[in-house]
């Protein structure tokens, strides 16, 4: 009696969990997500990355024809090539923190192909945050068209640490230039969407011009736009001599 008691109470048993498994707790990763820390430059990259050392058609660091405030990285050598209707080749070395120097070989369509020198020093005025200004000289021997220029260029949206935060960089200038630049006002702006790549926009004292910059790492840096109304490619290989 007891072993058919027995056999009824582990069929009752074993029929129970065969209709109702024991419950099971899993656990749903769908709204897991693992976000990696972000990736942070090395300082001396951002720097000479969101400066932008890029050597313009004349020669002098800047945007696209237009100088900027800021100078070649000090005991560093920037070689830069520009390819539209007229090209250039241009060299600028960091003599000092503060000034640049160099010169640049002018190949103008229809015309002799001329030999520059160029230099610019970088003031950092004392009671004005974000503030930098530039002063220098194109074509020093006047063998095209010697032009003077000064030039303040300002962060209006800080760019560092703009990677972290997500947010865009804004960086403007403008200035006077003779020569070249016709005795205007001469300026332009970068929109930085990364420590990479930026839009640029200028006016050069005639018309507008606009390209797009791209800065794969510290030493090569590149450029696609728009200059007197006809493509333009440059290039800028920056290096320690």
């Amino acid at each position: 009696m007891k072993r058919i008691v027995a056999v009824l109470l582990v069929a009752v048993v074993g029929a129970a969990f065969a209709q109702d498994p024991p419950p099971r707790f899993e656990l749903d990763t769908r709204d897991i997500r693992l976000t990696p820390p972000p990736v942070r430059q090395p300082q001396s990259i951002q720097n000479d990355i969101l400066r932008a050392r890029v050597n313009t058609f004349y020669g002098p660091t800047g945007l696209i024809t237009v100088p900027h405030a800021y100078v070649a990285t000090q005991g560093r050598i920037t070689l830069g090539t520009f390819f539209a209707e007229n090209k250039s080749v241009s060299a600028n070395y960091g003599l000092i923190d503060s000034i640049e120097v160099g010169g640049a070989y002018i190949d103008r369509t229809g015309m002799s192909n001329k030999s520059i020198a160029n230099g610019k020093v970088n003031v950092i005025p004392a009671n004005f945050k974000n503030i930098e200004v530039g002063i220098g000289i194109i074509d020093a021997i006047d063998a095209i068209n010697q032009t003077f220029f000064v030039v303040a260029s300002a962060e209006l949206a800080p760019t560092s640490g703009m990677q972290e935060r997500e947010v865009v960089g804004l960086r403007v200038h403008g200035g006077y230039g003779s020569g070249v630049f016709r005795e205007e006002f001469i300026g332009g702006a970068e929109i930085l969407f990364s420590y990479k790549v930026s839009v640029i926009g200028e006016w050069d004292g005639r018309q507008f011009n606009a390209g797009l910059r791209y800065a794969r790492d510290e030493a090569l840096r590149l450029q696609i736009g728009i200059l007197a109304k006809r493509l333009f490619f440059s290039t800028t290989y920056a290096f320690t001599f």
